[in-house]
């Protein structure tokens, strides 16, 4: 490639280069196939919860395909400690500069970001994109900026007394979070539970929201235990199946968008054959 890729970003002609193989080996395991035209290199188990849903360089079906293949590999793996502590749903962000640190801490815990959070999870129930967003946002400031989750029990003005981590409860507790979504909730049900779980430890506000929660889970569900256990079930299905519907009609939305787009350029067509000279005579 003309050089190597140096960490000040770009090549340099004078250091020297890595072999590619010795960087995938890194990262990934060679395998290789029957009849396949070259070799696979396919991700190593331990390397899966680097793997960021919400990298803007994958196609949708590339980022569907990936989910499951990170969800069976995490399964491999096992949890992500002995005390089986939740994975988030991203990992911490790379090193930075000292500066440039303290700036995207700033940034992470300003008004304005907040404020974005608060809408991404206040989304309407059809939009899941925005709800991943959110959630990816909100692990993003739980690593660079975990001072601000002091914040997210307090309602912000105007707010209407909505606060950061009743929406994360909220969401936890309607098991929406990317239900059906992608195929594997698993991820970001895990990912949810881990947000919850840190706000719950570095501040006592979010802490007090989520026993208030429990209590009212269980104050919910004071009846014969074997009836909750079968209503919640119930519940559960119902919501999956309300999820299959919404992303059953949002799939034939687009197939719709997609055909009329068709029917329009068959339009262009036609005018171009009506406007063109009349064939000549013999």
């Amino acid at each position: 490639l003309g050089g190597a890729v140096v960490a000040g970003g770009g090549t340099s002609r004078d250091a020297p280069v890595a072999p590619l193989d010795e960087l995938l080996s890194e990262t990934a395991t060679r395998r290789s196939v029957p009849g396949a035209a070259g070799e696979l290199w396919e991700l190593k188990p331990e390397c899966a919860d680097e793997y960021d849903p919400s990298f803007l360089r994958l196609t949708r079906v590339a980022h569907e395909k990936a989910l499951e293949r990170i969800a069976r590999f995490r399964a491999k793996v096992g949890p992500s400690s002995s005390t089986t502590q939740p994975r988030p749903l991203v990992g911490p962000p790379p090193e930075a500069h000292a500066s440039f640190q303290a700036a995207r801490r700033s940034l992470l815990s300003c008004d304005n970001t907040k404020r974005v959070l608060v809408a991404a999870l206040q989304r309407d129930k059809d939009d899941r994109d925005l709800e991943c967003r959110g959630l990816h946002l909100a692990t993003l400031i739980a690593h660079a900026a975990p001072g601000a989750l002091k914040t997210w029990a307090e309602a912000g003005t105007g707010s209407g007394g909505v606060t950061i981590m009743g929406l994360l409860l909220a969401l936890r507790d309607e098991a929406s979070a990317t239900t059906e979504y992608f195929g594997a909730s698993k991820i970001y049900d895990e990912g949810l539970d881990w947000l919850v779980r840190t706000a719950a430890d570095l501040d006592a506000g979010c802490a007090d929201l989520v026993a208030e929660a429990k209590r009212k889970n269980e104050k919910s569900f004071d009846v014969d235990e074997d009836a909750g256990v079968e209503a919640d079930a119930l519940a559960k299905k119902a919501r999956r199946e309300d999820a299959k519907k919404r992303a059953l009609a949002a799939f034939a939305a687009r197939q719709a968008s997609f055909a009329a787009s068709l029917d329009l350029d068959d339009d262009d067509d036609d005018d171009v054959v009506a406007g063109g000279a009349a064939p000549k005579e013999e």
